[in-house]
């Protein structure tokens, strides 16, 4: 007699009794929910070796089927996508530079909300250039099958600057409400506690608790800046300073203000309001 392999099923298809020595050939898979992963255009095979047992892949010793034609086609479209990825991330990435360089160089640039810009701009750049090693590596399918310690790494780098760009997104919109909210605002407070909430954050899947907790600590660090920066002997100060420190100029003459309302000042409407609003 002669060797044959015997039937078998690779969990995605079924593959007779074939000769020793000899390939089998098959279709691409065509019904759900394998047909979503392959083309139906391709072709997939199996060896059976002179022994009469199917071939088996290297690495794990198990019975391995060709379906690398079925999947050309969408392999070649997934690339063609990570080279768009990568063009979009290399293009933002000089942008981004460019526009950091400009805003600290320039001493008129030089405040609190330019600084919130230029951490934000500063989470997208850490992003670019994560990401575009991370789409990289995906491109090569061997180090995709390894999944050396390094890609791993990379993996949680990546998905941890992603986390603090969205963190950053977040502190931009809490530092607008709050000098929209809060006339008296301190933004160098506000300045530290956006840095803790947009660096100092992280994901951890496999410890939810301490993931929890950190946020827990930066709502806690909101809340505790919101209740400070109003509190009213903090705006009695404010306002004793500006009224120590404002001289007017008229006919000639240097007059300094020593009670009512700080005029010329950016918040003098809305303490004149407050004040009518209070009689």
């Amino acid at each position: 007699g002669r060797l044959y392999c015997n039937a078998t099923y690779d969990t995605v298809r079924c593959w007779g009794v074939t000769l020793a020595g000899t390939r089998a050939y098959g279709d691409c898979p065509k019904s759900l929910p394998q047909s979503a992963m392959f083309s139906p255009d391709g072709y997939s095979f199996k060896d059976c070796t002179k022994n009469g047992t199917w071939w088996t892949y290297p690495s794990t010793g198990k019975q391995w089927t060709n379906y690398t034609t079925c999947i050309q086609d969408k392999l070649v479209r997934a690339n063609t996508l990570l080279y768009v990825y990568i063009s979009g991330f290399a293009v933002s990435l000089v942008l981004l530079l460019i526009s950091l360089i400009i805003f600290s160089i320039f001493r008129q640039l030089k405040c609190t909300r330019v600084s919130m810009h230029k951490h934000l701009f500063a989470s997208y750049i850490v992003n670019a250039v994560l990401w575009i090693p991370y789409y990289t590596t995906l491109m090569d399918v061997q180090i995709v099958e390894r999944n050396p310690v390094w890609c791993r790494v990379l993996h949680v780098i990546t998905q941890y600057a992603t986390i603090c760009n969205y963190a950053w997104m977040f502190c931009e919109g809490l530092y607008l409400h709050s000098i929209i909210a809060f006339a008296f605002t301190n933004q160098k407070r506000l300045l530290i506690i956006c840095c803790v909430i947009g660096w100092a954050n992280g994901r951890s899947k496999s410890a939810p608790i301490i993931h929890g907790s950190r946020w827990f600590i930066c709502s806690l660090l909101c809340l505790m800046y919101l209740k400070i920066s109003i509190l009213k002997h903090h705006i009695i100060q404010m306002l004793n300073f500006l009224i120590d420190n404002i001289f007017v100029v008229f006919g000639g003459k240097v007059f300094q203000q020593i009670v009512g309302i700080p005029m010329g000042t950016n918040g003098a409407p809305l303490l004149a309001d407050t004040f009518r609003y209070s009689y």
